[in-house]
């Protein structure tokens, strides 16, 4: 695990334009409340493949990211629950990625067949600074719940942040 997460924070670092991604304490812990959507996959030559990153939150914790009182980097094991336990659980998508689309269709399966099996009703949201992540959580139904300004990567590209919540019920009704 402490490899794994070695990985993660590595990939975290270069995605992220260097910024502090979450902590490892927080990271191990969503790992032990989530493990079906916590992933890392490696080629068949144990080389990094991808991962994909979901925190389940508290209502409280959601609440403040939504409204911008907190930041995504500003959250600490108090603000996960277990979503077994709530009424109405709460999913942060906080990265997903992988190294070429197969192994991002596989992720994205996993991840959609975890959605589509849960019996409970649920909020899902998402903090995107890709392009083509923006376009993808229309396709899903998500509302756009607020913007940045903005801003200039290290590679001089254009992105706008974005926050986006719902929940897949939509698409899944569309198959």
């Amino acid at each position: 695990i402490s490899t794994d997460m070695d990985i993660l924070r590595k990939d975290l670092l270069l995605q992220k334009n260097n910024e502090e991604p979450i902590s490892r304490n927080v990271l191990s812990r969503a790992i032990e409340l989530l493990p079906e959507l916590n992933l890392i996959i490696m080629d068949d030559f144990g080389n990094y493949s991808g991962h994909c990153i979901t925190l389940p939150l508290s209502l409280k914790a959601y609440e403040l990211l939504k409204n911008r009182e907190i930041s995504d980097k500003e959250l600490n094991i108090s603000d996960l629950a277990n979503y077994k336990t709530m009424e109405k659980p709460v999913f942060f998508n906080y990265d997903i990625t992988a190294d070429c689309n197969d192994n991002i269709f596989y992720l994205a399966h996993q991840y959609l067949g975890f959605f589509k099996n849960l019996s409970s009703s649920y909020e899902y949201c998402s903090y995107t600074m890709r392009y083509d992540s923006y376009k993808i959580n229309e396709q899903l139904g998500m509302e756009l719940i607020w913007e940045n300004p903005v801003q200039i990567d290290g590679l001089g590209l254009e992105y706008r942040p974005r926050f986006y919540s719902g929940n897949f019920k939509r698409y899944f009704m569309q198959e």
